[in-house]
């Protein structure tokens, strides 16, 4: 017995003067992706904030919002760049771009749909862009990087709503040209077979909004997609 207690007496002495080695912590990877698949049952609103602009959070809170993301981009005069049709008003008109190059509609059925048309008789279109068809050669854009927010639609014609940033940076993330190459990534197929994208606005003007995850604005955004 007394030679135990001087075995421990001396361990506890040099555990005084020597570190022991510990064990690295177990670091959680991780996440550079929200997602969430849109139900055909779920009720769809748009909100627009040109004027008097509004915090995401008051907007979300407002409209009974369960899951949100913000819509295209805005100009300086804070109007919609590009077409934007809601409530048989038309808030701004067409303009041709490459970048700006497709739309989102919802028609008389009130189905969703994302495409590089624009249907005569959608009852709510918003312009914006780049759309990107996986199939298909894409165009380059400029190497500029930011979150990146978008409309995906799958093989299926089911949607999604995707924010895509860096695992350091919840402002930083792919460039347009990587916009493509995400959606190819394997853990991204094992979602779903992705055929056509819609870039939304990103960076600082965007917003995602989930019960489980949420990426919030630093500079307001123009229009807020709603389900709920």
């Amino acid at each position: 017995m007394l030679k135990y207690i001087i075995e421990q007496l001396i361990s506890f002495i040099l555990s005084l003067f020597f570190s022991q080695p510990q064990t690295p912590p177990v670091l959680t990877p991780q996440p550079y992706y929200y997602f969430y698949q849109i139900n055909k049952n779920d009720n769809f609103s748009v909100i627009t904030n040109f004027d008097n602009p509004k915090d995401s959070t008051d907007l979300i809170k407002e409209n009974n919002c369960k899951y949100a993301i913000n819509g295209g981009l805005y100009q300086e005069n804070n109007k919609p760049l590009g077409l934007f049709f809601k409530d048989n008003k038309l808030i701004n008109k067409k303009i041709n771009s490459n970048i700006f190059n497709g739309f989102l509609t919802q028609d008389q059925n009130n189905i969703l749909d994302i495409s590089k048309t624009n249907p005569s008789n959608s009852k709510f279109t918003m312009q914006t862009g780049p759309f990107f068809n996986l199939n298909s050669t894409q165009i380059k854009y400029n190497e500029k990087t930011s979150r990146r927010h978008v409309l995906a639609k799958d093989s299926l014609n089911n949607l999604y709503i995707f924010s895509i940033f860096s695992p350091d940076s919840l402002l930083s993330g792919p460039s347009l040209n990587e916009i493509p190459q995400f959606f190819q990534k394997p853990e991204i197929k094992k979602i779903a077979d992705f055929t056509d994208i819609l870039t939304l606005d990103g960076g600082s003007a965007s917003v995602f909004y989930s019960p489980n995850a949420s990426v919030h604005e630093n500079t307001f955004i123009g229009s807020l997609l709603c389900w709920k």
